[in-house]
């Protein structure tokens, strides 16, 4: 069943606009075209989205990108090739991931003082003094925990 780029975007939850730039941009060398020179998604054209939205989402860079899917389109995926660029990617991704958890967590050490204070009542002044020494003492333990996780 072919599927037009619309029905492609609600299939994927990939949007219209992402698909065409990952068009314009070579990352989906195998996408059909009728006619008229509509974009059209068969089932492996809908699989190469969400493989070329899932890089993107790891923000591998678009050339990556670009010379992985040449390969597999044309059938020359030299596969140590391939795994070292996947692999590079994991890292970076797992690194980020580490550095988001980090801040996800410092900001939720932040919101908690927030509703601390607010609770107590506590005033603008007395917060701002009383926080400056907690973030310093957080911020200690957020490094702490990231250089024990290395």
């Amino acid at each position: 069943m072919l599927r037009t780029i619309k029905q492609a975007a609600e299939e994927t939850g990939i949007s219209e606009s992402a698909i065409r730039f990952y068009d314009r941009r070579g990352l989906l060398p195998r996408m059909k075209r009728n006619e008229a020179g509509y974009r059209l998604f068969d089932d492996d054209g809908i699989d190469e989205l969400y493989f070329v939205n899932y890089l993107r989402c790891s923000e591998m860079p678009i050339k990556d990108i670009r010379q992985i899917a040449e390969w597999v389109a044309s059938g020359e995926a030299p596969i140590e090739k391939r795994y070292s660029l996947l692999v590079k990617r994991r890292e970076v991704v797992r690194r980020r991931i580490r550095e988001l958890t980090d801040a996800l967590g410092f900001l939720d050490l932040c919101c908690e003082r927030c509703e601390h204070a607010m609770a107590e009542g506590v005033g603008t002044d007395d917060f701002r003094r009383a926080e400056e020494a907690q973030m310093l003492a957080a911020m200690q333990i957020i490094r702490e925990k990231r250089q024990n996780m290395r």
